[in-house]
């Protein structure tokens, strides 16, 4: 599928790229029927697609009706990284994810029977609020896990910007002499800290490779060394991009933008983001929005942006069904939880989204059903109603 620009390593938009995706069967649902739901789950940068699965365990005990679960690396993150580090470019683009999680669905649809559901984590929500105003009857409903999708036009990252993600990612160590050495220490980093045991342990089978000798990285690094799975430079090139170019960065198409475009930290942008934002109003499904009570984005003198930025906004325009007003978005906050809040307290995301999708399954039944009870006109012949009306005018 075609990428943006510097998605690929020489600027080929052509260039095939692999995902790695995996399909989660329940044991305990061999036999789904009709209105079992099927789950996508959309990562955030830096994050491996499988440390969703003690949510995905969690989420079975209170809501067995799930078909299938998928989730999908980014092609420049995790495994996928691996299948494509010879074609990667240095500059992944945010609008990328959506089109191969999209992709993806296409590809196994005969699997995935509606009704689906979107669950996103950080980023991973506008993947998925993307697809829903690309393809408004893609999602009978989505979950957004502390969306950042980016603020309204000419907001910027506040002050300290040395704590951006970008700024912390770029600064963040990368190599350790064993696996044990990294489980120690990443359980004691400022992002690792709050995760729940299981997650933690994902981390350290899927997030930590063997150092690779030849990838002109790690040359000079002992072969029995440890480094990330994805590299720390394509995880800050997710966050940050210098506008304007920096010395030595090749031209892009995007490096011209607007001003009130720029919304991460002075002297970088991600254009991205204002798009992603004011796509919100479009989005269609119903929603349900988790929040960590501790988040770092949206608590304290945060949390007006839950309302500002994106509960009083989602679903309200061309496309959407009438956001809050019309009873079309949904809360939860999750104690204790700060911004990674599925993979801190995956089994109280889970109640939570459990609860919500008994609540909407038993409306979307209602509803099928209720379209059976509906006239089916001949597809061939025009209503005589129709024709009575059109008479009139």
């Amino acid at each position: 599928m075609t990428r943006f620009e510097r998605g690929t390593r020489h600027g080929d938009e052509n260039t095939s790229m692999q995902l790695s995706i995996k399909q989660y069967t329940p044991v305990s649902n061999r036999n789904p029927k009709r209105g079992d739901v099927t789950l996508i789950l959309a990562q955030g940068i830096d994050m491996s697609k499988e440390t969703f699965e003690p949510f995905i365990d969690d989420l079975l005990t209170v809501f067995p009706r799930i078909r299938n679960v998928w989730t999908l690396d980014a092609a420049s993150n995790g495994a996928s990284y691996a299948l494509n580090k010879d074609f990667i470019g240095d500059q992944p683009n945010w609008l990328d994810y959506p089109r191969d999680v999209w992709q993806a669905i296409n590809h196994f649809q005969v699997q995935m029977p509606p009704p689906l559901v979107g669950i996103g984590q950080s980023l991973g929500c506008g993947s998925i609020t993307v697809l829903s105003t690309w393809h408004p009857r893609l999602f009978s409903g989505i979950v957004l896990c502390e969306p950042a999708l980016g603020p309204s036009p000419g907001a910027v990252w506040p002050r300290p910007t040395r704590y951006y993600p970008g700024v912390l990612a770029a600064k963040r160590k990368d190599v350790w002499p064993s696996r044990e050495a990294a489980a120690e220490a990443l359980a004691k980093s400022m992002l690792y800290r709050h995760y729940d045991p299981r997650v933690l342990e994902r981390v350290l089978k899927y997030e930590i490779r063997e150092v690779d000798s030849n990838d002109g990285i790690h040359a000079s690094v002992p072969p029995d060394h440890v480094t990330l799975s994805t590299p720390k430079a394509l995880t800050v090139a997710q966050w940050l991009r210098p506008s304007p170019p920096l010395p030595g960065f090749p031209t892009d198409p995007e490096d011209t933008v607007a001003e009130d475009m720029k919304t991460t930290i002075p002297g970088f942008s991600r254009p991205e983001a204002w798009w992603l934002w004011r796509s919100l109003p479009q989005v269609s499904p119903p929603v349900l929005f988790l929040w960590g009570s501790d988040s770092e984005l949206f608590s304290g003198a945060g949390l007006k942006f839950r309302e500002l930025l994106y509960t009083s906004v989602i679903g309200t325009g061309p496309g959407g069904r009438g956001g809050q007003a019309n009873r079309q978005v949904d809360e939860a906050e999750i104690a204790g939880a700060h911004h990674s809040v599925v993979l801190e307290k995956p089994k109280g995301s889970a109640e939570a989204v459990g609860q919500w999708l008994q609540k909407k399954v038993l409306e979307w039944d209602e509803g099928r059903v209720n379209r059976k009870t509906q006239p089916i006109n001949d597809p061939t012949r025009i209503p005589a109603a129709l024709m009575e009306e059109l008479a009139k005018l």
